[in-house]
């Protein structure tokens, strides 16, 4: 595989020297990307598959990345061109596109790291607001509504669900049901919606000598309101550590304007969908790329939903007037 990846770069690229190509494989992906590093005179490539259906997104994705690098938002990869000056190639029935490798590591779930990250976004969503902003209705915010609303008790009997008792898992939907049908009535406010990031996550982010260095997913981005990208993102470090998510937003909104009760109101109506759709994921488990790393991570989101149970009600954790 190693020398058709070269042989794909040399032709399509303007490499002349030898090139040392390896294969980078996350185990924790549930991603069908496939990404190689590429190692060419001392420079350091990242070369990474999308399905090819993206193709319209991720030639915006990189419209906007051309942009704000030229702006000065650097966190993000510089896109390389093609011979043809394209930023995307076809093949092997993918898209295809080659970036700058970043280095650095995932950032440990800690308030200081969450401090820095948060900061980061907020400087990315500035930068990128210039591109395009607007104001109206969170975008997606019926359609998530919607997808709730058609959630059926009848879901969540299968015997698909083998590591997991039907009964315990039906009587927490039953709770979560009601709670959701509370919180689900609240009207969120309308937000500033610009381009986002889509899949900010401390796993997308990067840290070296105790800074962030970079973010290594571009391929979400889209117009939404900038609650959805700063919930994802305090979520991903706090999961529900009420001090982190109070100081994190607070250091956010120092910088960018944002909703505090919208952040909150997304993030539990959004990770009790993410568990949904898990479960319904499963009863088609052929259809998951990693069905290990897929267990793991709705055991993740099942049990921070049995600690919302514990605590009592959604409402009591929404802590914002």
């Amino acid at each position: 595989m190693s020398d058709q990846v070269v042989d794909f770069l040399k032709a399509n690229y303007s490499f002349s020297s030898s090139l040392n190509v390896t294969f980078v494989s996350n185990i924790h992906s549930l991603s069908s990307s496939l990404v190689y590093k590429i190692v060419s005179c001392n420079q350091i490539f990242a070369l990474k598959s999308y399905e090819i259906s993206m193709y319209p997104s991720l030639s915006w994705s990189h419209q906007v990345l051309e942009k704000i690098r030229r702006d000065g938002f650097h966190l993000f990869p510089e896109v390389v061109r093609s011979k043809k000056k394209n930023t995307i190639e076809r093949h092997q029935n993918c898209c295809w596109d080659l970036s700058g490798w970043m280095n650095g590591s995932v950032p440990e779930p800690t308030l200081s790291n969450l401090s820095k990250m948060i900061v980061s976004l907020a400087e990315f969503h500035l930068k990128v607001g210039k591109v395009y902003s607007s104001h109206g209705e969170i975008p997606g915010w019926k359609k998530r509504l919607n997808e709730y609303r058609k959630l059926s008790i009848l879901d969540f009997n299968h015997d698909s669900h083998f590591f997991l008792s039907n009964l315990k898992l039906s009587s927490l939907f039953k709770w979560l049901k009601n709670e959701l049908d509370w919180l689900s009535c609240i009207p969120l406010p309308f937000a500033n919606n610009q381009i986002c990031w889509g899949d900010a996550r401390r796993e997308n982010s990067l840290i070296e000598n105790g800074e962030i260095c970079g973010f290594i997913d571009y391929g979400s981005f889209r117009i939404d309101a900038r609650e959805v990208d700063v919930c994802r993102m305090i979520s991903s470090f706090a999961e529900d550590d009420f001090l982190m998510w109070e100081k994190s937003l607070k250091i956010y909104s120092s910088i960018v304007p944002v909703n505090f009760l919208a952040c909150r109101i997304l993030d539990l109506l959004g990770t009790a969908i993410s568990l949904f759709r898990w479960i319904k994921w499963f009863k088609n488990p052929g259809k998951i790329k990693n069905q290990e790393s897929g267990i793991k991570r709705f055991n993740e989101l099942l049990q921070r939903v049995e600690k919302w149970k514990e605590h009592g009600s959604l409402k009591s954790m929404l802590f914002f007037d």
